[in-house]
């Protein structure tokens, strides 16, 4: 009897230590393309000089092994520091597993953070919830990345760009000018240079380089630290106050036009606007006692978003330093867009105080928590065709964004 009681306390011992301890095992399949590698039909080569170079850089690999990757578990809330970081090989279709040890929990999430040895860093969208076994697929859309930081190859594949070789999270002119030097040297071998994997440092490692350069691509944070404030690098995405309770979702343009108190909705009532653009808030949101900012976040006042902007080069010209370059999410020409401060500001346009919607593409909108009077608020405001920011009291009925500040 003594026996038997000790084997059951045995087991009831075990079975609460592995519930306690959910994190063993927990193994992650991602799927990820290398730019350079890449050649087409959904893999990479490294049939050449650049699969023969890795397995003599790595003896225990095999041909159908493309390079070393590593992926990070990062925690999901401010500051984002990472929680455990694992190498794996990444194989010619795209897929490499890894297994985090004890600090990573099953039923928690966190952002994936992946880093090849010249390659941009790259994050998930969002915070990838754990199980035993997770899948993620940065190759699908360049949703999947944070920042949409995915380059398209045409074919209806994405990848993680090729080209930061110094790895500071840039691909800038001292990663030009190395691939410069060492292309004229004709450089050969397992090299960090090597964008295509060929073995090889040369005219097509150069030109890759070029367009990167020329670009102006840089890794995408959930925040970023500009001057001496620190801002989210998205816009706000929540469906309820601080407190826990729910914050209405109005489609209705009648039903908006008449609020008073705070709700939100996607552009065009479309959710897959929300994906890149995050959640248009009313001022009335804003403004709530419960507060719309998740714990350890503000929104900021007029005179906060007064602070960055004389940060970024002042109102006639912060528009080039706020705005995310190109035409991806913002109508051409974006005159002189760099994005330089991180802040990567989209143009999701806005819902109006009857409830349309317009201007997207045209113009970004944020909200401050400063009142102007009885019926307005002040806001800040971009536009495609010009480099300024503009501060405007505006109705607060009126649809807009709403980036939050570190308290």
């Amino acid at each position: 009897m003594k026996t038997i009681t000790l084997v059951f306390t045995i087991l009831i011992i075990s079975f609460i230590s592995i519930a306690q301890n959910p994190t063993l095992n927990v193994t992650l399949n991602a799927k990820l393309f290398i730019e350079g590698y890449y050649c087409g039909n959904g893999l990479m080569d490294n049939s050449g000089a650049g699969g023969t170079l890795f397995k003599l850089a790595i003896p225990n690999s095999n041909f159908v092994d493309v390079d070393t990757v590593f992926i990070s578990a990062m925690n999901s809330n401010f500051p984002y520091e990472e929680i455990d970081k694992q190498s794996g090989i990444l194989k010619t279709d795209g897929n490499i597993s890894v297994i985090f040890n004890t600090s990573v929990f099953s039923g928690s999430q966190y952002y994936l953070k992946i880093n090849h040895r010249n390659s941009l860093e790259t994050w998930s969208a969002n915070p990838v919830i754990f199980s035993s076994n997770t899948n993620y697929d940065f190759t699908t859309s360049s949703l999947k990345a944070f920042g949409n930081n995915l380059k398209n190859l045409g074919d209806g594949n994405f990848s993680i760009f090729s080209g930061d070789i110094n790895q500071n999270g840039v691909i800038s002119i001292s990663d030009y000018t190395y691939i410069e030097n060492k292309s004229l040297l004709f450089s050969d071998g397992y090299l960090i240079g090597d964008l295509t994997g060929d073995g090889q440092i040369e005219s097509t490692d150069f030109s890759l380089i070029e367009n990167n350069y020329e670009a102006i691509l840089s890794k995408p944070f959930p925040f970023v630290a500009i001057c001496s404030q620190i801002w989210m690098t998205k816009n706000l995405d929540v469906v309820t106050y601080r407190n826990g309770d729910r914050i209405p979702q109005v489609s209705d343009p009648s039903q908006w036009a008449s609020l008073t108190t705070g709700a939100w909705c996607y552009y065009n009532n479309d959710p897959a606007m929300g994906v890149i653009y995050g959640k248009i808030y009313n001022w009335y949101a804003v403004n709530d006692p419960r507060g719309l900012a998740p714990d350890g976040w503000h929104i900021p006042t007029d005179a906060e978003w007064m602070s960055l902007v004389s940060c970024v080069g002042g109102s006639n010209f912060a528009g080039d330093n706020l705005k995310e370059a190109g035409t991806i999410h913002w109508t051409s020409p974006n005159i002189d867009a760099n994005n330089s401060s991180g802040f990567t500001g989209l143009a999701g346009g806005l819902r109006g105080g009857n409830g349309a919607y317009i201007n997207l593409g045209n113009n970004a909108e944020w909200w401050t928590s400063t009142e102007y009077n009885i019926e307005d608020a002040w806001d800040r405001s971009l536009s495609y065709n010009n480099s300024y920011i503009s501060r405007n009291n505006r109705n607060k009925e009126n649809g807009y964004y709403v980036r939050c500040l570190r308290d």
